[in-house]
């Protein structure tokens, strides 16, 4: 999802892709450490995503 289409959405749909994308984060730590087909690229961008949505939820919430 890019950060122009994260910015249009509501503090209340941004926790809930936030939190979809930790579970995302939990599924992809568990495929790695047992050894399933897991894209190790995928885990950096999970964890930049939600980087993104923490700091936009931020920026609304403080606005």
């Amino acid at each position: 999802m890019k950060v122009s289409e994260m910015r249009e959405l509501s503090v209340k749909e941004l926790n809930v892709k936030l939190e979809e994308a930790r579970k995302n984060l939990l599924e992809m730590r568990f495929k790695m450490t047992t050894k399933q087909d897991a894209k190790t690229s995928d885990l950096g961008k999970i964890k930049k995503d939600i980087a993104r949505l923490q700091t936009i939820i931020k920026e609304k919430e403080g606005a």
